[in-house]
């Protein structure tokens, strides 16, 4: 049985209809998932946490600027409403992406401090080097019940996992030792050492008292300091190339 065939202008309908819908459901599962796409960068790919936190916001990008093409080429309005229409488009898909994946300004940070020596005879310094010599990476600083520290701490977690040659501890100022068993309680199982210090007065002098705080320490030293809103995934990458 012969088909009748469709006239160009139906196909090509027909195509940027098939074309626009999958873009869409792209665009819904790059909104939905962002944090898989960025998971997918650092454990398949290989990439850096910053390459990984902006691959799912390039992808969005992307597929933005090829949804409004689409809609560009098969809308039939006028020249001055296709580019409302687009602006708006562009606009929709970017909002909805950052609604649901709120952005915040430490994500981009690698500030902080370099300290140079500045806190020599520290109590960290002190038991690092008495319990741990040749420690060369990452020192958390939180207090027991910081949610933030919490939330920290999957990244310094991550950090360990992927480069287990950095190394990792967490010191935690509390008054005695029943405050860091609820910590530990807290945390659960840790792949390193998790540190009681009850000299507040150097939490006030290393961090403010704002938790968490991030070290880098070698060379029986804190070379460098990053406050809670300074250590994004910049910072992270520096860690992980220890700090070169």
């Amino acid at each position: 049985m012969a088909t009748i065939p469709l006239p160009e202008t139906i196909e090509m309908k027909i195509s940027a209809l098939f074309v626009g819908v999958a873009l869409v459901l792209m665009i819904i599962t790059t909104v939905l998932g962002s944090g898989a796409i960025m998971q997918f960068g650092m454990d398949s790919l290989g990439l850096g946490w910053t390459a990984s936190f902006v691959a799912p916001r390039l992808l969005m990008l992307v597929l933005a600027v090829l949804l409004v093409s689409v809609f560009w080429n098969a809308a039939q309005v006028g020249s001055r409403m296709k580019v409302v229409l687009s602006i708006l488009l562009f606009s929709a898909c970017v909002g909805g992406y950052l609604a649901i994946n709120l952005p915040y300004k430490v994500d981009w940070s690698r500030t902080g401090t370099d300290m140079g020596g500045k806190l020599d005879g520290n109590p960290i310094e002190l038991m690092l080097n008495e319990s741990q010599p040749d420690f060369n990476g990452l020192v958390m600083l939180a207090l027991p019940n910081c949610p933030y520290c919490f939330e920290a701490l999957p990244k310094v977690r991550a950090i360990k996992q992927r480069q287990p040659d950095v190394d990792v501890a967490v010191f935690v100022f509390a008054r005695d030792s029943g405050r860091m068993e609820f910590f530990k309680e807290h945390i659960g199982s840790v792949d390193f050492p998790v540190y009681l210090i009850t000299d507040r007065g150097f939490s006030m002098e290393i961090c403010g008292g704002l938790f968490p705080a991030f070290l880098y320490y070698k060379d029986g030293k804190v070379v460098h300091n990053w406050a809670y809103n300074q250590f994004g995934y910049p910072a992270m990458d520096w860690v992980e190339n220890r700090l070169n």
